[in-house]
């Protein structure tokens, strides 16, 4: 009989297969860690896709970049201007003055960026996320913005107030109206600035601050004694009447908590009564400078006085209750000068820079002229830097300053013209800047020679041109003083002296002669005519005795014509072909 044995028995293994369930399930994992794995790399490491705040995209970008984007964006749409309704008006509020804005940091990291949990993935890969921006308010700038809006909104009421016929005070009723009610206002204002437009603002009746009672206080208290009498205003040593008519017509009230407070026009009062109160006024005296010790001396400023119309009211205001006779001193505030004591000592006038003298004979038209452009200029200060013209300084040479007619050159002839002659003036304080060694920045000699002038260191002057011009180009200024006799000129520099100028001129060359010119003019003067030459002059700066610098000026002289007085005997083609001349005072 056979026996049946296990394969063990039979001494044989059998390989156990694993169970498929269990392969399935890790298959199944690996298929899921290698999904949330693809999705966690789509999600990425920024914003969460398909995130919108309030219609603009930053999905998918950077903190960095989406706060950069909504500041491009969505801030400049939050700053344009709010339309809002009260009742049936409309008014307009600017956001950033109303303390309104975005945080857009705060709103970035509302947005939020990759979760690691697989559902959130999920919902960040295939949602649609709408971040609302995150407001940031001032409240102080907000509750100025909600009470300026009730200043610009008529409530359709009133205060009481007291109003003038004449003298006698008229009370004006109070009269209840619909008003803005600011706590609910700025609330509308907050919560609807980036989501409504426009926005309501609630509004709710309104009672007057000031009652029928407060306002008969103010017109037994206030009004009535005000204009019971005269005051009189002190102005220096001056007594003026303000008359309860004046009083009255620039009287008025504002509200001050819930009752009336008198305001008074200091302005108005000063307007209607300025030429009584002008002796409470001083004008200011600027600093200056006394040379007649031989040595600058500095003038101190003196500061002016002016009635202070803003403190008028006030200090009239303050007496309007008191009992007759009541008095106010006009109050004044100081004037500073335009040139103090201060300035002028910061200057460096200290010392004579430069000084030089023309001569000239006595009496002619052309000396008036002179003096009146010297007195113009004396005590004109340079500052430091600064660029002085002397067309500019003097202006136009006309009759109503003073200047009259003298010669001038005009192509070639001495014709007479208001101002004439003042080339003198020109060439003096030409020589003063040289001698000073200050930038020559414009000058123009004559055509022709004229003796009483140094040879190529003279300059001549006309309205508008040509011109004299010179720089001050150091640190310090320059106050150019003026003197004449009646047969010279001389221009002195004081200021902090840089160089000692020497000149040296070269000898005279390139010798031409002219022609002969007829004038027909009844004020011909004849003239034997004069050559034309070339001359060199040499500026030498030194300091301390050394030379530092030269600057070589070259001039050319026409030669001057014969001046024959009458009509040529036959045309002249060469005296026809001369160049005009340049205009010469």
């Amino acid at each position: 009989m056979s026996r049946l044995l296990t394969p063990a028995q039979n001494g044989v293994h059998r390989r156990i297969r694993p169970r498929r369930g269990l392969l399935i399930g890790l298959g199944v994992v690996a298929f899921l860690a290698a999904l949330y794995g693809i999705i966690f790399l789509l999600v990425g490491g920024g914003i969460s896709p398909n995130t919108k705040v309030d219609g603009v995209s930053i999905g998918g970008l950077s903190p960095a970049d989406a706060r950069v984007k909504l500041e491009k964006t969505l801030v400049p749409e939050a700053e344009k201007p709010i339309t809002v309704l009260v009742g049936d008006q409309k008014a307009t509020v600017d956001p950033r003055e109303a303390g309104l804005g975005i945080d857009v940091a705060a709103t970035v990291a509302a947005a939020g960026t990759r979760n690691p949990n697989p559902i959130a993935l999920i919902s960040d890969l295939f949602g649609h996320h709408v971040v609302a921006p995150v407001a940031t308010v001032d409240d102080a700038k907000l509750a100025d913005a909600v009470d300026k809006i009730d200043e610009e909104i008529p409530s359709k009421g009133h205060d009481g107030d007291v109003k003038f016929d004449g003298v006698t005070p008229v009370a004006v009723a109070p009269v209840k109206g619909e008003g803005l009610l600011k706590d609910q206002a700025k609330t509308a204002l907050r919560e609807g600035f980036l989501t409504t437009d426009p926005i309501r603002l609630p509004t709710g009746p309104v009672d007057p601050a000031i009652s029928a009672d407060a306002v008969q206080r103010a017109i037994d208290n206030i009004a009535k004694p005000a204009v019971a009498a005269p005051m009189t205003l002190l102005a220096g040593t001056d007594r003026v009447t303000l008359s309860p008519a004046l009083i009255a017509a620039n009287l008025t009230f504002e509200p001050s908590g819930h009752e009336l407070a008198p305001v008074v026009d200091g302005d108005g009062i000063a307007k209607a009564l300025s030429d009584k109160l002008a002796g409470v006024e001083r004008q200011a005296k600027s600093a200056t400078f006394d040379f007649s010790s031989g040595q600058p001396v500095v003038v101190p400023s003196v500061p002016g006085k002016k009635l202070d119309a803003e403190k008028l009211g006030p200090a009239i205001a303050a007496v309007l209750t008191k009992s007759a006779p009541r008095e106010v001193a006009v109050p004044t505030s100081d004037v500073k000068a335009k040139f103090t004591t201060d300035d002028a000592n910061s200057l460096g006038i200290k010392e004579k820079v430069s000084t030089f003298t023309t001569h000239h004979p006595c009496c002619a038209p052309r000396v008036t002229n002179i003096h009146k452009m010297a007195d113009i200029v004396n005590g004109y200060i340079v500052m430091p830097g600064a660029t002085f013209s002397l067309n500019e300084v003097v202006g136009e040479r006309d009759r109503a300053r003073g200047f009259v007619p003298a010669p001038m050159i005009y192509n070639g002839l001495y014709v007479d013209s208001v101002g004439g002659g003042v080339s003198q003036f020109t060439t003096t304080i030409y020589n003063a800047v040289f001698f000073a060694g200050l930038k020559d920045v414009e000058h123009h000699p004559h055509s022709y020679y004229i003796s009483r002038y140094p040879a190529g260191r003279e300059a001549t002057i006309s309205y508008p041109e040509p011109n004299f011009i010179f720089q001050n180009d150091t640190s310090t200024g320059i106050v150019i003083q003026t003197s004449y006799t009646g047969t010279s000129i001389t221009v002195t520099f004081w200021g902090t002296k840089y160089y000692d100028i020497t000149s040296t001129s070269s000898d005279r060359y390139a010798f031409t002669t002219g022609g002969i010119r007829y004038n027909t003019r009844p004020d011909c003067e004849a003239a034997s005519g004069n050559q034309g030459f070339q001359i060199d002059v040499t500026q030498t700066f030194k300091q301390d005795g050394k030379v530092v610098k030269t600057r070589t000026l070259h001039t050319k002289y026409d030669a001057e014509p014969v001046i024959i007085c009458g009509p040529a005997p036959t045309p002249t083609p060469a005296a026809a072909s001369t160049p005009p001349a340049p205009l010469s005072e």
